[in-house]
């Protein structure tokens, strides 16, 4: 009778596996080398500009702004700006809209230079220039305009066409923002503003713009936010197109939505455009707030962390109004038409 082969009694041994982890595609590896590009371009440009003009404006800001010498600090800076770089690129904003951004998030810091330190205005137009610039330039040749910042761009691509490039909407809708960033300035100048910012900044040069601040002039003074902020909320609101999550919204039953999908739907259950505008008037409240407390506390000789936070409320508080003004607009049924 043959034998049977015995059985090994030894388990057989099962060798591990390495699971690689997921290798970055092309087109995110293409991504992630152009915004690569996009900040060593952006700090390029802004160096090789403030040097060439550093002979117009020598010792306008020597006075009252603290001397960034040490690596801390510069790694600090370069950190920051290349964190607003990394939002335009991975947030999908265009040249216009960082153009805008930065606008809207550097002015304040500049204004305040303006008006209590007695930093003049070309100083101010030569730096806020710069800034915008150096994002802006790069972002052109990296990244085309989105399509409600482009003109040409065909009617089936975004809605509110001949709304949103039509000039008289436009210069309206400017002068809405304009009057809200002015009134809020002008009220802070004319009411506690100027007490505040005596007790928490050492070193302040005149107070002469706040006594004698009249609102037309305020309001002359903050005319490029006005446009900054119609360009950056309120044409991508208008111009949203209905999306999947508008079409399920639509469909939404309460009769047999769960808990959660009702509370979901009631907290963020709007239409696209509003959904643009809470996303964006968010973005540009944050940035505002954040950048010009730390430009301001950091940078600006005798600041306190109150002071500078003080002030960077007054145009926090600006955005805020502009995003709800902008929201009546938007949401408003008369602007409702998709051409």
């Amino acid at each position: 009778m043959p034998k049977r082969k015995a059985a090994t009694s030894a388990a057989t041994a099962v060798k591990p596996v390495a699971v690689p982890l997921p290798a970055q595609t092309g087109s995110e590896r293409q991504s992630t080398f152009r915004y690569i590009i996009l900040v060593l371009s952006s700090f390029a440009l802004s160096v090789a500009a403030r040097t060439s003009s550093s002979y117009f404006v020598e010792g306008d800001l020597a006075g009252v702004t603290r001397t960034i010498d040490d690596w801390p600090q510069i790694s600090g800076f370069l950190g920051g700006r290349a964190v607003e770089l990394a939002l335009a690129w991975w947030g999908k904003y265009d040249g216009v809209d960082m153009a805008a951004l930065t606008l809207l998030s550097h002015m304040p810091y500049y204004q305040l230079l303006r008006i209590f330190y007695a930093v003049r205005p070309t100083t101010v137009i030569n730096n806020m220039a710069i800034d915008m610039l150096s994002v802006y330039i790069p972002l052109v040749f990296l990244r085309p305009n989105s399509v409600t910042h482009d003109a040409t761009a065909p009617k089936s691509a975004v809605s509110n066409r001949s709304i949103i490039n039509d000039l008289t909407v436009q210069g309206l809708t400017s002068l809405l923002a304009t009057g809200i960033y002015g009134l809020v300035l002008y009220a802070s100048l004319v009411s506690w503003l100027p007490l505040y910012i005596v007790t928490h900044f050492d070193g302040v040069r005149s107070l002469q713009g706040a006594h004698e601040a009249a609102y037309p002039f305020v309001a002359l003074g903050v005319v490029p936010l006005g446009f900054a902020a119609k360009a950056f909320i309120f044409t991508p609101a208008m111009g949203g197109r209905p999306d999947s999550r508008d079409a399920r919204n639509a469909a939404f039953n309460p009769a047999t939505a769960s808990f959660w999908e009702t509370i979901k739907y009631n907290v963020w259950g709007h239409s696209k455009r509003t959904r643009i505008l809470i996303q964006r008037t968010t973005t540009l409240i944050a940035f505002t707030g954040l950048y010009t407390w730390l430009q301001t506390y950091f940078v600006v000789e005798g600041a306190e962390f109150f002071g500078a936070a003080g002030w960077s409320g007054v145009w926090a508080l600006a955005a805020s109004l502009t995003g709800i003004a902008f929201g009546g607009l938007v949401t408003s049924r008369e602007y409702q038409i998709k051409v």
